[in-house]
């Protein structure tokens, strides 16, 4: 598996509305799994599996760079909840475009 998405935000798996004013910041780590030039990474929230997961974004693989994907706080805001949500990526090769998922995450989403 791949290491989880990072909200850069949050503090302690929580992330607080009130700090962010338009944009939150996805950060993925260095994917080791030999990328490739134009490989991508689509990153997704949601409730939890067999749920509907929205799509966070689609974010080019840099080879050996951590890559950053802006998430709205409109979307952020959908998923306010005192229950975790789910925030994962799906690793893309361009060779083949088979998705390898990362580990999963889990943070809270609060208004104050």
């Amino acid at each position: 598996m791949l290491e989880p998405l990072i909200i850069e935000e949050a503090v302690n798996g929580v992330i607080n509305l009130k700090d962010i004013t338009d944009f939150a910041t996805a950060i993925i780590s260095v994917v080791p799994l030999n990328p490739h030039p134009h490989d991508e990474a689509e990153a997704f929230i949601g409730k939890g599996e067999g749920e509907d997961m929205d799509r966070l974004g689609t974010v080019e693989i840099e080879p050996g760079q951590p890559s950053e994907l802006r998430v709205h706080r409109n979307v952020l805001l959908k998923y306010s909840t005192n229950t975790p949500i789910w925030f994962y990526y799906d690793f893309i090769h361009g060779e083949n475009g088979n998705p390898q998922p990362s580990d999963k995450t889990f943070y809270r989403i609060v208004l104050a």
